[in-house]
């Protein structure tokens, strides 16, 4: 198979916005159903039952993030609501547990501490490397500095290096 050159970046923003989803109806389950889900479970389900927002550039990511929050907030919040109900209904997915599934989740919240901490809502396990590695060459350059922000009711502006509150 002939390898093709990477041109870029593309990311479909949906996977975001269902992970965060996830999320936050994870937090409202009780523990001991926590234990039996597996998130990427649910993710695959209410994936495919919503649309794709690809993006290949963060202002794209931006504004589809921005569009299906506008727009198809309601129904990423029943998809992702359909697939807990579908994994927690199928006793072949509850029989299937184990502790893969707690590593897989550690990663996608370190995943998305990622993603917020380099306000790339694009970053995805694929192209972790590359965005990082860019991150890291754009510091070295001066392009970017880092502060350790302690208080949360603060962000910074990785264009212009500032930090202002939220």
């Amino acid at each position: 198979m002939a390898h093709l050159p990477d041109e870029g970046f593309s990311v479909n923003v949906m996977e975001v916005l269902v992970m965060e989803e996830v999320q936050r109806q994870l937090k409202a389950l009780p523990a001991r159903t926590i234990e039996y889900i597996q998130p990427a479970q649910v993710r695959a389900y209410a994936l495919n039952r919503l649309p794709a927002l690809y993006a290949t550039s963060e202002e794209g990511a931006r504004k589809q993030k921005l569009r299906a929050k506008m727009n198809l907030q309601d129904k990423i919040t029943a998809a992702v609501h359909q697939g807990f109900s579908a994994v927690q209904q199928d006793p072949l997915r509850r029989m299937t547990h184990h502790s893969l599934s707690v590593n897989e989740t550690q990663a996608q919240s370190a995943l998305h501490d990622l993603q917020e901490l380099l306000q790339r809502p694009d970053l995805s396990w694929e192209n972790v490397v590359r965005i990082t590695e860019r991150a890291l060459v754009e510091t070295r350059s001066g392009k970017v500095t880092w502060q350790r922000i302690s208080d949360t009711d603060y962000e910074m502006d990785w264009d212009s290096g500032e930090v202002y509150r939220r």
